[in-house]
């Protein structure tokens, strides 16, 4: 496991606490495709190098933070491949990216979170939930899909400090407020030689 997979995780771990739901899915040349039997049916899956796949996911990452036009302070580390059981094919590979932005308060938060909704559906996403989250805190929830890179994306909204303590989320809950956002890529195969997990 890289570095930069240990730092996200560790980065992730340390500001979704309590409340937090997401984060619980042919050797050819790089930008070629070919159809592989799936479940029930079929789907493409697209030959990628993964430094390819890691820029593209932290494009969609940063243009994600600029349609909440919020300037807080955002978790460090960047998109890493997450590699499959060899059982499903050897190269099989998607980047995820998991961040936050926070250290603003929640009206500033509850601001952004609203850009965010105004914006997605303008820059290519098309939204396919926008609600509450299974969750005791139901805190609010944006699910989208990128409609050109097939990316998809999982938001949501906590503003801890301003819950209730009636008990529920323990003594020691987080009090943090921050946009949670889980970028994931589509399945990619690696071209011939490349081993996802070198990146």
């Amino acid at each position: 496991m890289s570095w930069r997979k240990v730092l996200t995780i560790i980065s992730i771990a340390a500001v979704c606490a309590t409340g937090c739901s997401i984060m619980d899915d042919q050797p050819k040349k790089s930008g070629t495709s070919e159809t592989t039997p799936g479940k029930g049916s079929s789907h493409e899956v697209k030959v990628e190098h993964p430094q390819d796949a890691e820029a593209r996911v932290g494009r969609l990452s940063s243009e994600l933070l600029d349609m909440t036009q919020l300037r807080g302070e955002v978790t460090p580390g960047g998109p890493s491949p997450v590699t499959f059981d060899q059982k499903k094919g050897k190269g099989l590979y998607s980047v995820q990216h998991d961040w936050s932005v926070w250290k603003l308060s929640p009206e500033e938060l509850a601001q952004g979170w609203d850009r965010l909704r105004d914006q997605l559906a303008k820059r290519g996403w098309r939204i396919t939930r926008d609600g509450r989250a299974n969750s005791k805190a139901q805190q609010p929830q944006i699910d989208a899909v990128h409609e050109e890179d097939h990316v998809s994306l999982s938001a949501e909204l906590l503003l801890r400090s301003t819950r209730k303590d009636d008990g529920a989320n323990g003594p020691n809950a987080s009090k943090t407020d921050l946009i949670l956002f889980s970028i994931v890529s589509p399945t990619y195969q690696a071209p011939k030689g490349v081993d996802p997990d070198d990146f």
